[in-house]
């Protein structure tokens, strides 16, 4: 895991340092963690990140904004905020923030949200291994947006391309089991992580992409969607 700390107080960061390496030593978690000290520092790395963890109180660009322009350029990263005041939770949605915890709070808030991520990531950097020309290629879960049924096989399209395969789609349905995918309809396959929004009929994707939800499931849909949701909040 790639983690990043970013705070403008030294004493904290080093105390959050600790904190962090010494959770995920005990669960037995490979780590590169980084130390920032103000949002300008984190975002003249230009790095990408697996975790996190942002101050939203920081002097010149301060967490939320910091969060929006790391979104610019990267995708990939869940944000845990830090703050004092608890009231600016709501801001925090707007970068699609992971959790908020509290400075100087309980430990058990702090640990749930760090073993909460963890599972989290682990299951978007699940792979899906498909045929395409003869040849296998491998797609990182987070990185596919949806899969549809097309003549004579399927068609995955993911952030960056689109990929056709002869495999059917329930074969890959099957290949995907419980994770992060919900199969729509019965020529969709979409990945909850990248909804925008949804109506009777269809389901809006990240990238101005569109999947069909068959009227049957549209109930069936709703509860799974916002049962992940729920665990992801």
């Amino acid at each position: 895991m790639k983690i990043a700390l970013v705070d403008d107080e030294v004493l904290y960061l080093k105390k959050l340092k600790e904190q962090v390496c010494s959770a995920l030593n005990k669960l037995g978690i490979d780590y590169d963690i980084h130390s920032f000290h103000s949002g300008k520092e984190f975002l003249d790395s230009d790095k990408s990140f697996d975790l996190i963890y942002l101050d939203i109180e920081m002097p010149i660009i301060d967490g939320i904004n910091t969060a929006k322009l790391y979104r610019e350029r990267h995708n990939k990263g869940l944000i845990i905020f830090l703050t004092n005041h608890m009231e600016m939770i709501q801001s925090g949605y707007l970068v699609n923030a992971f959790r908020f915890i509290e400075k100087n709070g309980r430990d058990d808030k702090f640990n749930e949200a760090l073993q909460s991520a963890i599972v989290t990531i682990s299951d978007r950097k699940k792979e899906l291994i498909t045929t395409i020309d003869g040849a296998d290629i491998v797609l990182e879960h987070e990185d596919i947006l949806y899969i549809e049924a097309a003549d004579r096989g399927i068609k995955v399209v993911t952030i960056y391309d689109i990929f056709f395969s002869k495999e059917k789609i329930s074969d890959m349905r099957r290949k995907l089991g419980g994770s992060c995918f919900y199969q729509s309809h019965r020529a969709f396959i979409v990945n909850l992580n990248h909804i925008l929004r949804y109506d009777k009929r269809d389901i809006y994707l990240k990238g101005g992409h569109c999947a069909l939800l068959s009227v049957k499931k549209t109930n069936e849909f709703k509860e799974v969607y916002y049962n992940w949701k729920f665990q992801n909040l």
